[in-house]
């Protein structure tokens, strides 16, 4: 059946037919409508009126065309995306915080459909793809098992995980430092990827952290680590051999990282403040571990508590 709307002049006609006691089985066959649209139709106005059922018909149309999301939320959105916050912190904080927000996959629909936007979301991809399975690594060597339950559960601030992030051959590195419990980051520049050079820029983005555990990998970078760990109070675990997905708090920074810096960045041509800039923005960023919390406002939650104890 061919689709055609229902006039007022046909809404007339139905009247006269359903007052005259016809079925709507029968009052659907002569207008030619299906028999559901008759039954809608009749309950739209009770008792039915042809000309305030017609009204009613006008506005419902009128109200469909209108954004099911609201200007100004796309608005926020759009601005969050900027400040690189991903669509799923953007939607968590709103929850956190009480106010309306589009879905998650609105949001990257949204993204999606505006180069600019995409720009700014983690990957820079134009769509999303599957994740691959992750790898299973060989159980070798020991020591990481040996971490406190603190660490482990994240119930505590002090635990920190460290990596270099690395840029193009032989053109300088990040060390990359994360708290466990509250995902706060401490980022510094090394220009070599020698012991002492690493040694330094840890020591120095530990000056203001409550240091209780230090989680490494097996890199000859950190053979210095332990030495550090010894003049901060702190004990030194090494993740198994190639098993750097051990240390998965510090990776997974890596990769946001990685948004900022891509592989291949020569760090030497990096300034300290761009890096300082990166680092203000991850700390601030709500994280969906967190509650959609920022690290920073966690990380002064347990500081004060730690302090007040």
């Amino acid at each position: 059946m061919r689709y055609h709307r229902i006039t007022l002049p046909l809404r007339y006609q139905l009247q006269a037919l359903h007052e005259a006691g016809h079925s709507h089985t029968t009052i659907a066959q002569q207008l030619g409508f299906d028999r559901s649209t008759i039954s809608r139709e009749l309950k739209r106005v009770t008792p039915y009126h042809p000309e305030l059922a017609h009204q009613n018909a006008i506005a419902e149309q009128s109200r469909r065309h209108l954004p099911r999301i609201a200007p100004h939320l796309w608005n926020m959105v759009t601005a969050r995306l900027k400040e690189f916050h991903s669509p799923e912190q953007i939607y968590g904080r709103c929850k956190l915080e009480g106010q309306p927000c589009p879905s998650i996959e609105a949001i990257y629909q949204f993204a999606y459909r505006s180069p600019e936007l995409t720009a700014f979301l983690r990957q820079g991809r134009k769509s999303r793809r599957h994740r691959s399975c992750a790898r299973k690594a060989p159980e070798l060597w020991q020591s990481i098992t040996e971490r406190p339950q603190e660490a482990n559960k994240r119930s505590e601030i002090g635990h920190l995980e460290a990596d270099l992030l690395e840029g193009k051959k032989g053109k300088g590195s990040m060390v990359v430092m994360e708290d466990r419990c509250s995902r706060l980051v401490t980022l510094n520049l090394v220009m070599r990827k020698t012991a002492v050079e690493v040694f330094s820029a840890m020591d120095a983005v530990l000056d203001t952290q409550i240091v209780k555990t230090i989680t490494i990998d097996q890199g000859r970078e950190f053979v210095l680590t332990e030495q550090l760990g010894q003049q901060w109070g702190a004990e030194t675990y090494a993740c198994h051999a190639h098993s750097p997905w051990e240390k998965g708090s510090v990776e997974n920074s890596n990769g946001l990282i990685r948004q900022f810096f891509p592989k291949g960045t020569d760090f030497t041509e990096v300034k300290l403040e761009e890096v300082l800039v990166v680092q203000h923005l991850l700390n601030n960023r709500p994280r969906k571990g967190l509650g959609y919390r920022t690290p920073l406002e966690v990380h002064s939650h347990h500081q004060r508590r730690a302090l007040a104890t």
